[in-house]
C-alpha cells in the first residue's frame, strides 16, 4: 500500500516539474549555423569589395583586347564603307538606336538605307557674312576651322533649320579662290536616329579610308579632279568638298578643333 502511495506521489511530482521545466536546446548545433551564416557574410562582403577591382579588370581588359559592345557602349556613332548596289560605294555616319539600353550595330549590306539629311527635309536657311556671327544660332558646340588654303576666301555661311525660331542643326560655309572654285565645309549634327549617307560611283573615281590621329576619314577623288573627304568629329558629321589635292584635304580637316 506505501508503495502504491509513494508511487503516486512520485508521478504527481514528476508531472509537475515536467510542466514547469524549460528545454534548454544543445548549444553546437546553433554555433554550427551562426558559423555558416557568419561566412556567408564574410564571402559577401569580399565579394562586394572585390567588385571595383573586377570592373577595373574588364575595362582594362576591353581596352588591351577590344571589345566591340563595351566600345559601342561608350560611343554610340559609326561611320563604315558599304556596297549597296554595284560600282557604287557609300559613306555611311551615323547614330547607334537604342532599346533598353541595347545598342544596335549599323544597318547591314541587305537592308535599305533611308538618308536623314536636314538639308534635303522642309527647312528654314539663313545666310550669314562670317562664321562668328553664324556661330550664335548654332545647336551645336562651334569649332575652330584654322587652315583653309590660303588662296579661299570666305563667302558666305548657311545654317539650316526646322523653321526662324531653331537652332540649326547644320552649317555650310562656303570658300571662293581667285579662279573661283569653290569649297565647301559642312558640319551636320548627329542627332538621334540620323543616318548620312554619300555615294558615288566607283568608276567615277576612287576612294580610300584614312587613319588619322583622332577619326578615321573617308575620301573620294573624282576623276575630273575634284574629292570629298568626310568624318565624325564632336558629335558633328563633317564634309570637305571641293578641288583639292588629298594632303591639303588632310590638313584642313586635322586643323577643325
Amino acid at each position: 500500500m506505501r508503495e502504491r502511495h509513494f508511487d503516486k506521489l512520485f508521478d504527481e511530482a514528476f508531472d509537475a516539474a515536467a510542466k514547469k521545466a524549460t528545454v534548454v536546446p544543445d548549444a553546437e548545433p546553433s554555433w554550427e549555423r551562426m558559423q555558416k551564416k557568419i561566412g556567408s557574410k564574410n564571402k559577401r562582403r569580399k565579394l562586394l569589395g572585390s567588385l571595383p577591382v573586377a570592373v577595373a579588370s574588364f575595362l582594362l581588359g576591353a581596352f588591351l583586347f577590344g571589345s566591340p559592345a563595351l566600345t559601342s557602349a561608350l560611343n554610340p556613332l559609326f561611320d563604315t564603307v558599304k556596297h549597296y548596289q554595284q560600282n557604287v560605294v557609300s559613306f555611311v555616319f551615323g547614330t547607334r538606336s537604342t532599346d533598353a539600353g541595347a545598342l544596335t550595330p549599323p544597318p547591314d549590306e541587305s537592308a535599305g538605307i533611308e538618308e536623314n539629311n536636314l538639308s534635303e527635309l522642309p527647312i528654314y536657311e539663313k545666310s550669314y557674312s562670317s562664321w562668328e556671327e553664324a556661330a550664335r544660332h548654332f545647336a551645336f558646340s562651334t569649332l575652330k576651322i584654322h587652315d583653309i588654303p590660303p588662296d579661299y576666301r570666305l563667302s558666305e555661311v548657311r545654317l539650316y533649320s526646322a523653321d526662324a525660331d531653331s537652332p540649326a542643326n547644320e552649317a555650310r560655309l562656303v570658300y571662293y579662290n581667285h579662279d573661283n572654285q569653290r569649297l565647301i565645309i559642312k558640319l551636320s549634327k548627329l542627332g538621334a536616329h540620323t543616318t548620312i549617307t554619300s555615294s558615288h560611283a566607283q568608276d567615277g573615281g576612287t576612294y580610300e579610308v584614312i587613319e588619322l590621329d583622332h577619326f578615321t576619314a573617308y575620301y573620294f577623288a573624282v576623276n575630273n579632279g575634284l574629292g570629298m573627304l568626310e568624318f565624325i568629329h564632336s558629335g558633328l558629321h563633317i564634309s570637305l568638298s571641293g578641288p583639292l589635292t588629298k594632303e591639303t584635304f588632310i590638313q584642313l580637316a586635322e586643323s577643325i578643333k
